[in-house]
């Protein structure tokens, strides 16, 4: 046992943490060489996948105090990480940046640092003492979205920190086994369909974008709303992910923005705020919807003549309405004027589900009305009904059809149908 130049007792990695972590890196290897396999043609016959050459090795930012500290203090401990998970990840030093750049003036210092991390896909930040430009280094990374594992051996226990921390850790061994953790989930999910059909890189990056983008709406600071939302956002895509295409679709990626705005919502202290920021997230979003035209189809759907019996639910993290707590799962337990609304909508054929969604708004004073919308997703359609309630004044939901193809012509049909029922808000 020696002491370390951080301050610190330490064992070089040797035992049974680093054994953990060699593992988990050699497991991560390993399932970055098969997807590599499945892209290049050698293991799949998804020829999209295949054409996407999936070949990223993941890339992580070692942050830490330079300034102020001797050689070994800057490198010891990043020459460590490096050696423990060698062939598993890409390591960016600032360090050694610094030393292969020619950034003399503090701007040229801090671009080159902005764009280290802007590069990286995770940042390791070992926090040995209290340093300003680790502090930057780590709120930057977060509100962009990318995972910060802090490293606190002498317990600063800063609640700053913690608060844009993925998760704080001991040691080096700890770091890497919580980073070999989150690319073994993440790396399972390697692209992104989108509602043209194409297929992009998953890129958490471009969601903690939107994001801020929504904040900066709203009026609320974007770097602490995405620093708290994305670690919570990419945990759902985690846990609502099941397909072994290595594919999610924007829908999903919605779905884990709008439950993650209903938890923190839950908060008293953080209601309002993250209030405002979901409202300016759906304004956005029914803009971008409403922007898409939808061709009239000769052929609609048929009408019947009394409402089918079509399976109603709310998901758990939204349990309440514009109307209240619904425990039921049928129009019934609505009001009077929402009831007759879903009602008609349940007449039009190839409707097999009925979920409600977000609530918003605060003032409706006319009649009940509802819009429809062409859903990213395939198989759905997303609305919202306007409603003068007790709890809101727009609520969304959306709509699941029988099959994909039939989906233009029961929105046409729900459009049309409700339209001469009186109930649809057709827009100047």
């Amino acid at each position: 046992m020696v002491m370390s130049p951080l301050g610190a007792m330490w064992t070089p990695q040797s035992g049974p943490d680093s054994m953990a972590v060699k593992a988990l890196v050699d497991c991560l290897y390993f399932e970055k060489l098969v997807i590599s396999l499945v892209a290049r043609g050698q293991g799949g016959n998804n020829s999209e996948v295949r054409n996407m050459a999936i070949t990223h090795t993941p890339k992580i930012y070692l942050a830490g105090p330079i300034s102020g500290c001797n050689e070994r203090q800057q490198k010891e401990w990043r020459q460590q990480i490096k050696a423990l998970a060698a062939g598993a990840f890409d390591f960016i030093c600032p360090v050694e940046n610094l030393e292969n750049s020619s950034c003399k003036t503090p701007f040229q210092v801090v671009k080159l640092d902005q764009e280290s991390i802007a590069d990286a896909d995770l940042v390791i930040a070992n926090m040995w003492k209290e340093s300003i430009g680790t502090a930057i280094g780590i709120s930057t990374a977060a509100s962009k979205g990318k995972p910060v594992i802090i490293i606190d051996r002498n317990c600063i226990d800063s609640s700053t920190l913690a608060y844009y921390a993925y998760a704080i850790r001991r040691n080096e061994s700890e770091a890497l086994s919580e980073a070999a953790d989150y690319f073994k989930y993440k790396n399972r999910i390697e692209s992104v369909r989108k509602s043209d059909g194409s297929l992009e890189n998953f890129n958490p990056t471009k969601i903690a974008k939107s994001i801020r983008m929504a904040c900066v709406s709203a009026n609320q600071n974007e770097m602490i709303a995405a620093s708290e939302m994305m670690p919570k956002v990419i945990r759902k895509l985690f846990n609502m992910y099941d397909d072994a295409s290595g594919t999610v679709s924007s829908g999903d990626i919605r779905e884990a923005v709008f439950q993650v705005l209903d938890d923190l919502q839950k908060d008293p202290e953080k209601r309002e705020y993250f209030q405002n920021i979901k409202e300016e997230w759906i304004k956005f979003r029914s803009t971008q919807m409403s922007s898409r035209k939808v061709r009239e189809f000769p052929i609609f759907a048929p009408i019947h003549p009394k409402p089918q019996s079509i399976n109603m639910r709310i998901p758990k993290e939204t349990h309440a309405t514009i109307w209240g707590k619904i425990r039921g799962k049928s129009p019934d337990d609505l009001p009077l004027s929402a009831k007759k609304l879903i009602e008609e909508i349940f007449r039009v054929d190839g409707i097999i589900e009925f979920v409600f969604t977000d609530k918003t708004g605060t003032k409706y004073k006319k009649n009940t009305a509802v819009e429809f919308f062409q859903d990213p997703e395939e198989s759905w359609i997303m609305g919202s009904i306007l409603d003068n309630a007790d709890y809101g004044a727009i609520q969304h939901f959306r709509i699941k059809v029988k099959k994909a193809k039939l989906r233009n012509s029961v929105l046409n049909t729900l459009r049309k149908h409700l339209l001469e029922m009186g109930y649809y808000r057709k827009k100047n």
